[in-house]
Order: C-alpha cells, then sequence, then structure tokens
C-alpha cells in the first residue's frame, strides 16, 4: 500500500509494511536537491518498526518527533545499498524531540556503512545532530566526512529565552551509543557531545543576573570508533555525569588545524568517565596532543590506552573543584604513551572555581590517584638539566606544584619510564606495535595486580593472567615470541633461520626460579639438569619453549644437558 503525504519543503511517498529489507516503513522519492523534513506526524509506524531509506544520493534529513520505547526502538536503516547524504546547507542527519532510535547503516550486509554524509559544509554544519530535546539514540555504522563543524554533535545549548533548556528544569540526554562508525576529515571535532560553557560554579551565560547551566548527560557509550584527518579535538565530552564509557577507538590525525586548547585526541570533563583500550596516533609533526581530563568525578580511570607521539602531554589532567570523593582521585593505569613532546602525564589538583571561596588555590595531593604501571617512554621533557625543583622523574609524571609531587609518591609505582626504548624488548618500534616481544621484555610480569581496578584483559582484549604478574603497559606478553632479538639472535635470523638452527637459547639466566629453552629447529629434546658436582636432579622428554620450574632446587649452579635426534648440547644455568 503506497501512501503519498505532503511535509515541509517536500513531498515524497512513505510505502506501508514494504518487505524489501524487513522494513515496516519506506522512505521513498527523497529530494536530493533540498532539505528533507520528515515529521512524525506524517508518518503511520508503531514502537520497534524498522524505517528504510532506499540506496542513493539525497540532501539533507531532519526526523522530528520521532519516538520508539527502551528495548524497542524505531529503527531507521539502509535498504538496497549505501545511502549518501549530500547537504551543502546544513546538517547532514538531524534529530530534534526524538527518542529511543536506531540509526544504523547495517541494512545491508555488503556495506560496512550503510550510510555515508559528506559535504555537509554549510556554516557551523554536522554530519549528525543530536539536538533539541533528542534521547536515547544509537548511531552506528555510518561513514561521516568533509564536515563544516563536527562530525557527530549531541547537545541542546541553553539560551535565555528558552528556559527549557536550561539544566536546573530537568532535560537529560541519555543512553547515547555511538559505535562503530568511520569519521574523517572534519573541520571541528570528530564527535562533540554536551555543553563547554560551564560545569557547576560559574557558566559562559548569564540570564539576569542568573549562571545558566547546560543540561547534564548520563550512560554516554563511545566506543569501536575510527576518526582521522579530525580538524579540532578527536572526541570531546563534557557533563556525563554517570556512566560515561569511551573505548576500543582509534583516533589519528587530530587537531590539524591547531586551535588552542581543542586539539587533544580526547578532551573529556566534569562527569564521571572510563576511558580504555583506545589507540592514539599523532603524525609526528602534528599539533594533536594526548588525553585531557577536566574536573572530571572521582574514581574515573584511564586504562590499556596506547598514545604515540602526543604533542605537550600524553594525559593532563586537572581536577579544577573539590573531589567529590576526597578519598579516592583518579586511576591512571597500564597505558602505554611513546615520544610525549612534554611528559608522559601531568597531574594537577588546584581548585580554581569552588562555591567555597576558601578553597580556591588548594591543591588536593591527599586525595589518592593511582598511576601505576603505565610505560612511558622518551619524553620531550629534560627537566634535570633546568634550574626547577623538577627533576628526570618529571619528565614522566609532571606536576603543577611540588607538594602535589610529594603528596603523590607514594601512589606512583610499577611503572617504567626510559629514553631507551630500544632496551624494551618491543614487538617493533618501527611498525608501532608496543607489545613484549618476548618474555625477555622488562614489561613482562613487572607490574602490580590492578585488576580490581581496571579489567582482567589488555588492549588486545587478551587476559591480564599469563605468566607470574601483569604486565607492565597496555599490552600482556601472550607467550608468543614477536621479536627474536631479544634472545640474541641477529637481524638476520628472518633472512637465513639457518644461521641460528642448531643454536639453542637458555632464558633468563640467571633466574630465580622458572627457566625456558627455544630453538629455532626443535621442538622436542630428551633434558637432563645436574647439579654443578655432576649428580641428576631431573629428566624429562621436554617441549622446547615451555616452562622448567627449579624452584625446589638449591640455589647454585647446574648444567642442562639436551639430546635432539643428531646432536646435544649442554647449558650452564645459575640459579639465584
Amino acid at each position: 500500500m503506497n501512501r503519498y503525504v505532503g511535509i515541509v519543503l517536500l513531498l515524497f511517498s512513505i510505502t506501508i509494511r514494504g518487505q524489501d529489507c524487513n522494513c515496516d516503513i519506506t522512505l521513498s522519492n527523497l529530494s536530493s536537491s533540498s532539505i528533507n523534513i520528515v515529521q512524525s506526524n506524517t508518518v503511520e509506524y508503531e514502537t520497534g518498526d524498522t524505517l528504510c531509506i532506499p540506496a542513493g544520493t539525497y540532501a539533507g534529513i531532519e526526523f522530528i518527533g520521532f519516538e520508539g520505547e527502551d528495548q524497542n526502538p524505531l529503527l531507521i536503516t539502509n535498504c538496497g545499498g549505501q545511502v549518501v547524504i549530500m547537504e551543502s546547507n546544513k546538517s547532514g542527519i538531524t534529530f530534534r524531540n526524538s527518542r529511543f532510535i536506531r540509526l544504523s547503516g547495517t541494512g545491508d550486509l555488503n556495506v560496512t556503512y550503510g550510510f555515508k554524509v559528506e559535504n555537509a559544509t554549510g556554516p557551523g554544519a554536522v554530519g549528525i545532530n543530536v539536538a533539541d530535546f533528542s534521547s536515547d539514540i544509537e548511531i552506528d555504522n555510518i561513514e561521516i566526512q568533509n564536515t563544516a563543524f563536527a562530525g557527530i554533535l549531541g547537545k541542546t545549548d541553553p539560551k535565555c529565552d528558552d528556559e527549557d533548556t536550561w539544566r536546573r528544569n530537568g532535560y537529560v540526554l541519555r543512553n547515547l551509543n555511538i559505535h562503530d562508525n568511520y569519521i574523517h576529515h572534519t573541520g571541528g571535532e570528530g564527535i562533540y557531545l554536551g555543553y563547554t560553557g560551564g560545569y557547576k560554579v560559574s557558566s559562559n551565560l548569564i540570564c539576569g543576573e542568573e549562571y545558566i547551566f547546560g543540561h547534564w548527560l548520563e550512560n554516554i557509550t563511545i566506543h569501536h570508533n575510527q576518526l582521522e584527518h579530525i580538524g579540532w579535538d578527536g572526541i570531546q565530552t563534557n557533563l556525563v555525569r554517570f556512566g560515561g564509557v569511551i573505548f576500543e577507538n582509534t583516533i589519528t590525525f587530530y587537531g590539524l588545524e591547531n586551535k588552542q586548547f581543542q586539539n587533544f585526541a580526547m578532551s573529556v570533563g566534569g562527569g564521571n568517565y572510563t576511558i580504555y583500550n583506545n589507540t592514539i596516533i599523532n603524525s609526528i609533526n602534528g599539533f594533536g596532543q594526548g588525553i585531557q581530563l577536566i574536573s572530571a568525578n572521582s574514581g574515573s580511570k584511564l586504562f590499556n590506552n596506547v598514545i604515540i607521539n602526543p604533542q605537550f602531554h600524553g594525559i593532563f589532567i586537572h581536577n579544577r573543584h573539590e573531589f567529590d570523593n576526597p578519598n579516592e582521585g583518579y586511576y591512571v593505569l597500564n597505558n602505554t604513551i611513546i615520544n610525549p613532546a612534554a611528559s608522559g602525564v601531568f597531574y594537577n589538583t588546584t581548585i580554581t572555581e569552588s562555591e567555597n571561596s576558601g578553597l580556591i588555590s588548594n591543591s588536593q595531593e591527599n586525595v589518592p590517584t593511582l598511576m601505576v604501571n603505565n610505560l612511558i617512554a622518551n619524553p620531550g621533557n629534560h627537566y634535570e638539566q633546568g634550574n626547577t625543583w623538577k627533576g628526570n622523574a618529571e619528565n614522566y609524571f609532571d606536576f603543577n606544584k611540588r607538594k602535589t609531587q610529594i603528596g603523590m609518591g607514594s601512589n606512583i609505582y610499577s611503572n617504567i619510564k626510559t629514553r631507551q626504548i630500544d632496551t624494551l624488548c618491543l614487538a617493533s618500534i618501527e611498525d608501532m606495535d608496543f607489545r613484549p616481544g618476548s618474555e625477555a621484555s622488562p614489561l613482562v610480569d613487572a607490574g602490580s595486580d590492578m585488576t580490581i581496578y581496571g579489567a582482567p584483559f589488555d588492549r588486545n582484549q587478551k587476559t591480564r593472567f599469563v605468566g607470574s604478574g601483569m604486565d607492565i603497559g597496555a599490552f600482556e606478553y601472550q607467550n608468543e615470541i614477536l621479536n627474536w632479538n631479544c634472545f640474541g639472535y641477529g637481524d638476520d635470523i628472518y633472512n637465513d633461520p639457518t644461521k641460528y638452527s642448531t643454536s639453542t637459547i637458555a632464558f633468563p639466566n640467571p633466574t630465580k626460579k622458572y627457566i625456558r629453552l627455544y630453538n629455532l629447529n626443535y621442538q622436542v629434546a630428551n633434558l637432563q639438569i645436574f647439579t654443578l658436582e655432576g649428580n641428576l636432579v631431573h629428566g624429562s622428554n621436554y617441549e622446547l619453549g615451555s616452562s622448567i620450574d627449579m624452584g625446589d632446587f638449591a640455589k647454585g649452579i647446574y648444567f642442562i644437558a639436551l639430546e635432539f635426534d643428531e646432536y646435544s648440547e649442554v647449558h650452564k644455568i645459575i640459579l639465584e
């Protein structure tokens, strides 16, 4: 059944209960030249319906007043191929006064990004805009490129002439789930959520004599997005008072416009956040900084993030307000930070905004923030060469005040800090693969158990429960040798492996308990262990690469004899 409905600026057809792509409703004949305004009262739909847009190229689309239900949202998807939105005057896709919607480019299994929004180049135009009191929206499998401003924008800014937009009148943007999108070549932020004009003490907006604040956000999830060639911040989120989770995103080539204070891979503030398993790569000569955390709530966490070549600091933290829990600060755990232009982590707790004016300028060094198991390599600062209180340690963990550094001392441990990255036995520095290359890496088993604060997995979602302890950095060694150079084999092993075919490596040696034997050409051998006096203390059929437990042996010198099919070897082992 076809029903033709006239709407603002457009006459298009709506096919009800169409069968293609499991569509309940199909929006046909959308305009390719003028903005498409789709009012909910012109479409007969039910909660949980699938609303399809046929493959093709269209001008921008605005959905107004659409509403599904919690656990049964209205699905808006592509059908029959990719939907391309080209809008040169306004934003690509906009939601106004809409709730419980999923906008998903998964309508065609042959197309990864079923929607492509490009060339939204009008003044302030964005790719997708969640606006005008909209909430509970999922956005996935969409490509956004060449926008004048942000890729995805989500907020309803406060206005003096509309009190419904004021925080105290109750609107909250909830349950925004942004995932599996490809966002690139934006003029502004890649993803921009929440009002940035004020947190809870003062605001940029004054109506009459009253500070007016932007609305809160709750349960905001941003994950598995790829962002690259971003003009300003890669991801900026503000005022997420609880449930802000940002994970498994890859952000490269960001901050390209070198906009002051808006060139971070992530700029996050005014709420509660868990930020983990993200990869951030700035070009060597780029303007992009690392992760900025401003006035986040107690308990916010950053772990398993990989941050490469950031300008300024790898992670910049400043709580400008009082901690909401004086017994809990932040958790900065198992991050890998390579080549920061300044320091690895900068930490500032000086209060600059408070309803209690007597607290202004106070620092909060007694609030425990844990910085544990981080790898920071080759920082740019050389404080030990200057004439300040700062020394070599502040090249890695930097502070605005000496008293903060002193107060934080016992909460910073089990980190590896070095300018000699080539001594870490990493998988491949040239390929930016910063996994431990073998168990010879000093990262392996050198960390403290932080799973109670973070997660029992690493950046690659591999278990942390390998070996005798947690590894340092974002990656856990998985008993897979990625760099044979760590065992003394030369680089030519990859071109001429036969050169080392009769060479067995014993590691670690000396050892305190465990030892492993490696040989490129053999998998098993007959193994015997003798004392210095020649007494046999152990014999077995040994699988090369497996662990030998010598923990019950007395400390001293031992000899391990290996008998292969064609020859035998003897190795001296020192048990400490």
